[in-house]
This record gives C-alpha cells, structure tokens and sequence, in this order.
C-alpha cells in the first residue's frame, strides 16, 4: 500500500505544479505593456517657426541635441525632414528655446529662396559678407528685373537679406562657397539677441 501512495503523492503533486504554471502563464499573457507612441513630423515647415505661445511638442522629445546655459537654453535639430517651407523643401530644422520658449528657428534648405522671400516681404537690408560681395554692393544693383519682377543680383554669392517684421525678423543667408549649408532661413522673435545674452552671461 505503501509503495502505490508515494506514486499517487508524487502525481498530484505534479499536476498541482503544471496547473499553478499554467495559472502564472496566464496571468502574466494578460499583463500587456504600452507601446511607446510614435510621432509623425509635421510636413508643413511653418510649424517649426517661432510663436509667442508654443510650447515643445510631444514629436520634438527625439529630436533633443542638447541643453546648454543651465538647462535654460535647448535645442532640438530635426534631420531629413522631408518638409516644405515656401514651397523649397527643408534638408534640416533647427529650433532653439529659452526658458522653454521658442525663439528661434532655422531651416537648411535646398534651393535659393531669395527671390521668393523679396516677393514675399518686399523691401529688405542686403548685407554683404565678404570683401567680394560688398564690392559688388556698392558698384551693382542689388536687384534685377527679370520678366516683370524683382530679382536679386545673381552676381552675389556671399550675403544676408533681412526683413524686420512687426512680430519677427526674417532673415536668408546665401553662401554658394558652403558646402553643406548653402542657404539657411532664419525666424526669430524680435528680442531673441536680448534674451540671449541674458540666459548667457546668467549661467557665467
């Protein structure tokens, strides 16, 4: 009798344990972790300009380069954006905040958008940025006219148009020496350079 109970103890005891597995198995199948959610960059690049009321984005959390001046300052850079700006496509997007306001924002483009931004916000200050270039802003017309519109001087190759705006300043830098950044738009709110300064020579 006694060599059929150990048999007997042993099977149930086993079946005890596979049921107790089978319970742990289940419970844990029903324990489902949240996916982290994924954002889609806005295609359209007037997202990414400077506003008084903006805040970071959940999409820009990936995009962090860096923060700089004791956490005061940020900056994000968005590579392959695939977005539009004016109509040019944008290769990058760099945003910059201080004190988790957004107060600036440049974008690398593809294409020579001077021509569009001078139809865009007409007159602008022309600031050559080298000895050639301003040589040939004081013997040349900074402006041509091509079919009916103003177009900017094709001899120049190395300056910045400038537009002050009432709730921004716009600005576009032509440098067809530049390899990798030969146009760049820039917006940034009016006090930017003030403000600056001030998370700079604070964090000192």
């Amino acid at each position: 009798m006694r060599s059929l109970l150990f048999p007997i103890t042993l099977i149930l005891l086993l079946a005890s344990c596979n049921e107790h597995r089978q319970l742990r198995n289940d419970i844990s199948s029903e324990i489902k972790i949240p996916d982290e959610p994924t954002y889609i960059l806005p295609q359209d690049a007037m997202v990414f300009t400077p506003k008084s009321d903006t805040i970071q984005q959940p999409w820009l959390k990936d995009h962090l380069f860096g923060k700089f001046f004791q956490d005061r300052a940020e900056f994000f850079v968005i590579q392959n954006s695939n977005s539009e700006i004016f109509g040019t496509p944008v290769e990058t997007i760099i945003l910059y905040y201080l004190d988790e306001r957004h107060c600036q924002s440049r974008f690398i483009v593809t294409e020579n958008m001077a021509d569009k931004l001078i139809a865009r916000y007409g007159t602008f200050t022309l600031t050559p940025l080298d000895d050639h270039n301003r040589e040939l802003a004081e013997n040349e017309s900074v402006l041509v006219e091509e079919n009916g519109n103003k177009k900017l001087n094709r001899s120049f190759t190395h300056v910045e148009l400038s537009w002050k705006l009432n709730d921004k300043v716009v600005s576009f830098r032509l440098n067809q020496q530049h390899k990798t950044e030969p146009f760049v738009y820039t917006e940034h709110v009016p006090d930017y350079p003030k403000l600056y300064r001030s998370v700079e020579m604070a964090s000192l």
